[in-house]
């Protein structure tokens, strides 16, 4: 199948994902916990480098060589065929479940319920939806399970794209419920835009458009006060070659060791 091009910001994007699911790993095995990771939409498992053409490892793959290695992995895409090459890179795995089907009935019904506090089974969770496909209701779930750590690709230049008309009457109803669902209801907008200092030629109150910080600022405080997470990193903006935003890499967990780790390794990448 033709892979997908990755530019360097995904390629970072792996560094990260790399550089943390060790030391993950490792301390929730010495301490005896049961733990996963989970793909919420894991693609094929290859990419090539927009600069050079050479193959790139995808998350799946990344995750699958970490050691000490997960007690579970679970690989969620709609695209059978890109299930079907995954397959094929991974091989006779006993420990691999795929589901090719949407993403968040899977992760809602079969995924998550199988990581909790109480059971004290853990996961750590790649978010990577295509376009505004990610629903709230599952990252509210990973939340409330205290037990899941997650990575989410905050999509904010696909944000502006959809949604840039200041009258939300305006915004295509496709896109309008498309950010609702990713938002969990409808504050973004007020996040997005706020109101201007000045009136129009009718004495009406105009609104601005936000920077694209407090946009994302605001995501991060609904993960700590509406999904429950603990702890939650400051937003890595991630950009392509002309220096402009593609997305924020969010990170949000329930214990604050992890939350370090991510900070540290942000630091270093920012």
């Amino acid at each position: 199948m033709n892979l997908d091009e990755i530019g360097p910001w995904s390629e970072i994007k792996l560094d990260i994902l790399r550089d943390y699911a060790a030391p993950y790993s490792r301390i929730l095995k010495t301490n005896g916990f049961h733990h996963g990771y989970i793909d919420a939409f894991s693609g094929p498992g290859l990419h090539t480098r927009k600069a050079g053409g050479e193959e790139v490892l995808g998350s799946p793959l990344v995750a699958l060589e970490v050691q000490p290695p997960f007690d579970e992995y679970h690989f969620i895409d709609l695209d059978g065929a890109k299930v079907d090459f995954l397959k094929r890179q991974v091989g006779s795995h006993p420990h691999v479940t795929f589901y090719n089907s949407g993403s968040n009935q899977v992760m809602l019904e079969s995924v998550l319920p199988r990581f909790s506090y109480a059971k004290r089974t853990r996961a750590l969770c790649v978010l990577d939806p295509y376009a505004l496909t990610l629903n709230w209701e599952v990252v509210r779930a990973a939340g409330v399970s205290q037990a899941v750590e997650v990575f989410i690709n905050f999509p904010v230049m696909q944000m502006n794209r959809n949604c840039k008309q200041v009258n939300i009457s305006e915004i295509l109803p496709g896109e309008l419920q498309a950010m609702d669902r990713f938002w969990g209801d409808r504050s973004w907008h007020s996040a997005m835009f706020r109101p201007s200092a000045q009136q129009n030629l009718f004495g009406e109150e105009d609104l601005d458009k936000t920077e694209n910080r407090d946009l994302v600022n605001a995501y991060c405080k609904r993960l700590n006060e509406v999904a429950g997470f603990g702890f939650v990193a400051s937003p890595l903006a991630m950009r392509n070659s002309r220096k402009a935003i593609v997305y924020y890499l969010l990170f949000a967990g329930p214990n604050k060791t992890g939350w370090k780790i991510v900070q540290d390794i942000y630091r270093k990448y920012g």
